[in-house]
């Protein structure tokens, strides 16, 4: 049996459950509390989930910039260790990061030293809400050089990257499984469920993110690792 193809799919009742559906019918609710014991039941698990990413979205948009700028920092060191101790030379090698929107952990420093050490760096961008991620390439925005710029325009259809090395992803959410909480709209999803086994998934996100379980669905996708600014961890 095949998994389903979206959160449609999934639903016993065939009922999508919208954001503001979602977050009306826990009105009240204990934001930290699991889903009642109902494990085939995904409209109680998208409730849930729906309540977790506002907790998750209200903590991280609380921080300051210095601290925001120290986590992204210590994340920084963190990946050029496992990056390093993973291919030992950058030259040639597809990795593949984010642009960073609703307060997410910026790696734009990153992506720099990578292009600097001569790798190949991508970018995601989206089609539509409803399809797999293409990955485009990205270069710092040096001026008069041409190279394409850091910013939210389309490169040209030549830039597109087939076979990343490494991708990483950010995290609203984590758990001790290496189940990824995004935003609700499963573009990651269908995008990793698309990579072959000899692309490396990392997340990315807050160590206060990790949750016991996200209760994963049969379209949730397990990384491969998770590093946050106080950890790296294997899956």
């Amino acid at each position: 049996m095949g998994f389903p193809r979206s959160r449609r799919d999934a639903s016993p009742s065939g009922k999508v459950v919208t954001r503001p559906a979602a977050i009306g019918q826990v009105a009240g609710a204990n934001e930290t509390a699991p889903p009642a014991p109902r494990p085939d039941s995904f409209e109680e698990v998208a409730r849930w989930r729906d309540s977790q990413r506002c907790r998750l979205r209200a903590v991280r948009s609380a921080l300051d910039a210095e601290t925001r700028s120290a986590i992204a920092e210590a994340v920084h060191r963190r990946l050029d260790a496992f990056v390093a101790a993973l291919f030992g030379t950058l030259a040639g090698r597809c990795l593949v990061c984010y642009r960073p929107i609703r307060d997410e952990i910026d790696l734009t420093a990153w992506m720099e030293a990578l292009h600097g050490a001569g790798a190949v760096v991508g970018v995601p961008q989206a089609r539509n809400r409803h399809e797999a991620l293409r990955f485009r390439r990205w270069m710092p925005a040096f001026e008069g050089n041409g190279c394409l710029q850091y910013a939210p325009v389309a490169p040209p259809e030549s830039a597109e990257i087939e076979r990343p090395d490494l991708v990483v992803a950010p995290v609203l959410g984590w758990d001790a499984a290496g189940y990824r909480l995004g935003y609700g709209t499963g573009s990651f999803d269908r995008t990793l469920s698309r990579l072959g086994p000899e692309t490396v998934t990392v997340g990315v996100g807050l160590e206060d993110a990790k949750l016991a379980t996200i209760h994963p669905q049969p379209f949730d996708i397990r990384l491969g690792h998770v590093i946050t600014e106080a950890a790296t961890r294997d899956f």
